[in-house]
């Protein structure tokens, strides 16, 4: 286990206050690693709701575990959280000094999206790391994503304004 890696989920958790869902959480912890930020560096595999990483998986269940973050079952989704007292502790287990992290605006507008929209830059962005390019891209993208296929071109656009498409590997 990295523990820079298990730490920066805990952060991120801490920093956004709630995540709404694991694969809500996956997905932002992808694109951040998709964006550059190292800390983020999971390897993703496609799975049927999107890119899956059985490491971030097995991270937030050993945070929960460790009382780093809280985990509450709801009807609808897990959700996490951190108190006030655990993202002191966070802080101190990261030595870093509180300050929001530089990813803290993006991970905050992933955050804000739609769960269909983010599951569809996830893949999208997924794609494009692994070589899949123009028609391509898009034929594979409807193929796996038939019910998200609506939202193809404005992930597109996101995707590269929001610079998801050349920093980081994606996968």
């Amino acid at each position: 286990m990295s523990t820079d890696g298990t730490l920066a989920i805990a952060k991120l958790i801490a920093v956004l206050s709630k995540i709404e869902g694991r694969k809500r959480l996956q997905k932002i912890v992808h694109l951040l690693g998709a964006h550059g930020h190292k800390e983020f560096n999971y390897r993703f595999v496609l799975h049927y709701y999107g890119p899956f990483s059985r490491r971030v998986a097995l991270d937030l269940d050993f945070l929960n575990s460790a009382k780093l973050v809280k985990e509450e079952q709801r009807a609808e989704a897990y959700i996490y959280s951190a108190t006030a007292e655990q993202a002191a502790r966070i802080t101190h287990f990261r030595g870093d000094d509180g300050q929001e992290p530089e990813w803290a605006g993006l991970a905050t507008t992933f955050n804000e999206l739609r769960i269909d929209f983010l599951e569809a830059l996830s893949t999208y962005v997924f794609l494009y790391a692994a070589g899949h390019r123009g028609n391509k891209l898009k034929d594979f993208f409807r193929r796996i994503k038939s019910h998200l296929t609506s939202l193809f071109d404005e992930v597109a656009e996101f995707a590269r304004t929001n610079s998801l498409l050349t920093a980081g590997t994606g996968t």
